[in-house]
């Protein structure tokens, strides 16, 4: 059985994350990680429109203090904020002819970290991304018009319950003469009006091992979980298979039809390409998979599924494409494995990529080449769209998992690289 909830929850505070963009040097905080609801929880001194804040949790659940009046950006109007030093700081959404004023701050913090020669983005591709919609991007200036930062986020969706559709924030890069001037509170502050008013749950994002600085405020949080210190299914790990490992998993695949049984595969993709019908033929055949499972973790997993109406219109509105891969039989073929996937990912310096959100395959199956088949045809689908990578998070308690995705070559980001996913 492969399955993956590829979900850790987290309850950041992020007033003082913003905070430690403005006074420290955080320049590259590439955040990616997911929650339920994010909290700015007892902060006594910090002030938003002249009022100061005691809670605030961006969830329509909550019930004490506003941050903002949810008056979402739009392309041609601006915020006008003010900085530290009563200056004027201008955000607002990027459109497509600052896609080089972008760009040139994506080579700014490619330089800074020594990685230039890993920028495959273009300033054309980006305008390219802004004006389709599968880039988003905050954008800001100083009080004579200088661009002095951009926040790059994207949206997608998720089958985990409780999640739906999420706001993934890249990364925050602020120029050097403009830091600590309360611009990376200003522009996260604008991101949550935009997830508010989307009604998206929370923002989650990533962080590096090696970035000090971040870190030492997360563990200053009340209630935060570190998901590296857990253990099984409280400690998560972040994967990737890059571009490298495409071919190698499509060769994989083609061995195994060499010598396997017969696969029918169907391929629904995100976009809105999913009719009603189908939404709910899919919803209601991936909980009949999970359902099918013998090994007792049908009652632990329910938790975490959508029901099959919830899952049908998340499906339908196009936020999740569906593999299905089935089984000739003499008389009806058998669903033996499904996924779950995006093409939302946005990475600032590659541009866009694919996510692997849930996979599934029946216990009676496993070890027979049926994730390898899915995780072929979303090679496919990466190769199409022109992606250089496929990421997704497991939790570390499912070895198999474990096992067979480093067997197509994937890599565990979180123990080679650094990648940290906190609750």
């Amino acid at each position: 059985m492969y399955f993956l909830f590829l979900f850790c929850i987290i309850s950041i505070n992020i007033l003082i994350l913003c905070q430690a963009i403005g006074n420290q040097s955080l320049l590259y905080n590439k955040f990616s990680l997911s929650g339920s609801s994010f909290l700015l929880n007892g902060i006594k001194n910090n002030k938003i429109s002249n009022k100061k804040l005691d809670y605030f949790g961006i969830n329509k659940n909550f019930t004490k203090g506003k941050l903002f009046s949810v008056n979402p950006l739009n392309k041609n109007n601006f915020v006008i904020n003010n900085g530290s030093d009563d200056k004027q700081i201008k955000i607002r959404l990027a459109k497509s002819e600052d896609a080089k004023a972008l760009f040139s701050l994506i080579k700014e913090l490619a330089e800074f970290h020594k990685m230039s020669r890993t920028i495959r983005i273009t300033a054309e591709q980006i305008e390219k991304d802004l004006n389709s919609g599968f880039m988003h991007s905050l954008i800001a200036f100083g009080d004579k018009g200088e661009v002095a930062a951009y926040a790059l986020y994207y949206l997608y969706g998720s089958s985990t319950k409780g999640i739906g559709q999420i706001m993934h924030l890249e990364d925050i890069y602020i120029r050097p003469q403009f830091r600590r001037k309360g611009i990376g509170f200003l522009l996260l502050e604008e991101l949550a009006k935009i997830a508010y008013s989307e009604n998206l749950p929370f923002i989650e994002w990533q962080v590096l091992r090696s970035n000090f600085g971040a870190i030492k405020f997360y563990k200053k949080l009340s209630g935060l979980i570190d998901e590296t210190d857990g253990k099984g299914k409280n400690k998560c790990n972040l994967w990737r298979l890059s571009a490298q490992s495409f071919d190698y998993v499509l060769q994989k695949e083609a061995k195994q039809k060499e010598s396997g049984e017969e696969l029918i595969k169907e391929i629904y993709l995100d976009g809105g390409e999913i009719s009603e019908n189908n939404s709910f033929y899919l919803a209601e055949q991936w909980n009949n998979l999970i359902a099918s499972q013998k090994n007792g973790e049908e009652e632990e997993n329910k938790e975490f599924l959508l029901d099959n109406h919830s899952l049908a219109k998340l499906l339908n509105s196009g936020l999740l494409g569906v593999i299905v891969v089935k089984k000739k039989e003499k008389e009806n073929n058998k669903i033996v494995g499904m996924a779950f996937f995006h093409r939302k990912g946005y990475s600032t310096w590659q541009g866009r990529f694919l996510i692997l959100d849930n996979i599934f395959v029946v216990d009676s199956e496993k070890e027979k080449g049926i994730g390898t088949s899915i995780m072929s045809e979303l090679v496919n689908i990466a190769q199409k769209m022109e992606a250089n990578k496929i990421q997704w998070e497991i939790n570390e308690e499912n070895k198999l998992v474990d096992y067979f995705f480093k067997s197509l070559n994937a890599e565990n980001l979180t123990e080679n690289e650094g990648w940290l996913i906190y609750r």
